[in-house]
């Protein structure tokens, strides 16, 4: 009787022709078990002139299954599985398994996300009146559909909306975008008037009475903190003009940077307090806080449009429930190392107006330009950014936190723009005492301070 041939499951057998023959010839490696070739490797011939990089893996959701035992949680449908997580709005549901984090990674997911969570603070910055009429809205709709809504979304959180500004897919258009849907669903009719940053765009105000009218207005020149905006006037809501169409969140922001970057451009200026509006909506829970990767390096073009969106939405730090005030200011010093005037503008904004004191200038006329890619010489001379960048910053620093200056804070700057340029003298430092002379002839400073260069 034959014996019954049995094939061993894993064992794996070289190829013997020729071509298989030669090509381990090629590689000169040892005789024994052949090693596992890789799957994204384009050749089996090591370079030896560049060093080997570890191609990286593409992780897809249908690889994730493919390879893992999965739970029954994770063999749910996708759309199961959203509604058990509409239902616990457990924000670490996700992070339990790749796969519910890429079952749950839609589009429709985020917007109901970020509309659940900013939905009460959306209905109070919104008008309660429709566009046209007196009437409450609840009341006008006729179908409690405000009164559902309000039981759809909950009670406003603070400590949730800060845990969703924190997740990677929280981005400025995921914001704006649902932030889009959630005035189609509920606030189309709902009038809404825009407050921009510069006060020229915005539309004036209905005059007050005689009681509410102080007897001297504030003269923005004589302090360093912003003018108290007033209240908007309570009037009756009238539909949009055919020819000023409504803007939408995005198109608003959009407009709204712009103008921040234009009255920005300008290198210097008087007092910033006449020209600008921090006034901000109720976007946001006053209690949230603001994610530290935004009041932190790097400043880039997209987290300082996601940070301007916060701070107009009414998103400040805090100095008592939080770390945010502390790693801000920490975050203010490297952008003035930096000369990022945009991120000196709008750190301070978010709430370290009243840290703005003598030594902080002090602080700045040393190290402004002193960022990452400046060098000291033997000399001392810092050799980094160039002398418009420094003064531009400086210049921003003296708007918004010097425009009137004390005493016992002038005689601190001139001891310390005189030293300087005492310095400079010394080190034959041409662009130290440029430096000096265009902050003495500032705006700020002009007529202030006694130095001479």
């Amino acid at each position: 009787m034959y014996l019954t041939p049995i094939k061993i499951p894993g064992k794996r057998k070289r190829s013997n022709t020729k071509a298989a023959v030669e090509t381990r010839k090629a590689l000169n490696r040892k005789p024994g078990r052949p090693f596992k070739p890789l799957q994204n490797a384009h050749s089996n011939i090591p370079h030896t002139t560049t060093p080997s990089v570890k191609a990286p893996k593409i992780r897809t959701l249908k690889t994730l299954k493919s390879r893992r035992k999965m739970s029954l949680l994770e063999k749910l449908p996708t759309e199961l599985l959203e509604r058990v997580f509409q239902f616990c709005l457990n924000l670490d549901l996700p992070k339990a398994s790749p796969v519910i984090a890429g079952k749950l990674s839609s589009a429709t997911v985020f917007n109901w996300t970020v509309m659940r969570v900013s939905g009460p603070s959306w209905e109070r910055e919104y008008a309660r009146d429709k566009a046209g009429e007196g009437k409450d809205f609840s009341e006008a709709d006729g179908h409690g559909r405000d009164r559902d809504m309000s039981e759809e979304w909950g009670e406003e959180d603070g400590d949730l909306q800060s845990r969703v500004l924190k997740c990677r897919w929280a981005s400025l258009e995921v914001l704006l975008r649902a932030k889009e849907a959630w005035i189609q669903r509920y606030a189309v009719d709902r009038p809404f008037v825009p407050t921009y940053f510069l006060k020229s765009k915005n539309k004036p105000k209905a005059p007050l009475l005689a009681l509410q009218i102080p007897a001297e207005p504030l003269n923005s020149q004589a302090t360093n903190t912003p003018p108290p905006e007033l209240p908007p006037p309570i009037s009756e809501p009238t539909s949009p003009s055919p020819s000023s169409p409504r803007l939408t969140p995005t198109q608003f922001h959009t407009l709204d940077y712009d103008l921040f970057l234009s009255f920005l451009s300008q290198p210097d200026g008087p007092s910033p307090w006449p020209l600008i509006s921090w006034s901000s909506s109720s976007s946001l829970s006053p209690n949230i806080e603001i994610p530290h990767s935004l009041l932190t390096p790097p400043f880039t073009p997209t987290s300082l449009q996601h940070l301007f969106y916060l701070l107009k939405s009414g998103a400040r730090v805090s100095w008592l429930t939080n770390t945010s005030g502390e790693v801000a200011f920490e975050g203010l010093k490297e952008a003035i190392k930096e000369c990022n005037v945009q991120a000196v503008h709008l750190l301070v904004w978010s709430g370290l107006l009243e840290r703005l004191d003598v030594e902080v200038l002090v602080w700045t006329l040393r190290n402004v330009g002193a960022g990452p890619e400046s060098k000291v010489e033997g000399g001392g001379k810092i050799i980094g950014l160039g002398i418009e960048e420094k003064v531009r910053t400086v210049n921003q620093v003296l708007r918004l936190g010097f425009a009137a200056i004390d005493a016992r804070e002038r005689g601190r700057v001139e001891v310390e723009l005189l030293e300087m340029r005492d310095e400079a003298i010394m080190r034959d430092d041409e662009e130290g005492l440029e430096f000096v002379r265009r902050v003495v002839e500032s705006e700020t400073l002009r007529g202030v301070v006694d130095v001479r260069v």
